[in-house]
C-alpha cells in the first residue's frame, strides 16, 4: 500500500481452524495530504506472513487496487481589513492564506489601486 495515500486500519487478519470459512474484512482509511492533485490510484498487497501450513506459506501475493479521492482544491482567501488607513500615518492589515499546500512557491503580488493614497 502506498502509506502517503491510504493506512491499513488492521493490517493483520489470523484464520484458523475454527474460522477458516468466516471472511475477514481489512478496512483501509484515506490520507489526508492537503494537496490539490488528481485522484490517485494505489495498491494494497495481501500476503502471507506465516503459516505452518506448508500450502499456504507458498502462496503468491494479491493486490486489490483503489483510488484514493482528493478533496482539496487550490484558492486563497484574503480578510477584510484591520480598519483604515489614514493622511496621518495610521496603517490597516489583512491576511492572505492558502486554501490547500501547494507543490511550489505561490507568489503573490500585491497592489493599490490608487497609490497616491495607500
Amino acid at each position: 500500500s502506498d502509506e502517503a495515500e491510504a493506512v491499513v486500519l488492521v493490517p493483520t487478519l489470523t484464520f484458523t481452524a475454527a474460522d477458516w470459512d468466516v471472511p475477514q474484512t481489512v478496512v483501509l482509511a484515506g490520507e489526508e495530504d492537503f494537496v490539490d492533485e488528481p485522484n490517485t490510484l494505489y495498491r494494497v498487497a495481501v500476503s502471507v506472513n506465516s503459516s505452518a501450513d506448508a500450502k499456504y506459506a507458498v502462496l503468491s501475493p494479491q493486490t486489490v487496487d483503489l483510488v484514493n479521492e482528493d478533496n482539496d482544491v487550490s484558492h486563497f482567501v484574503v480578510s477584510t481589513a484591520s480598519g483604515n488607513t489614514t493622511e496621518a500615518g495610521a496603517t490597516a492589515t489583512f491576511t492572505v492564506a492558502l486554501g490547500s499546500e501547494p507543490v511550489a512557491d505561490v507568489v503573490f503580488d500585491v497592489s493599490s489601486s490608487d497609490v497616491t493614497e495607500g
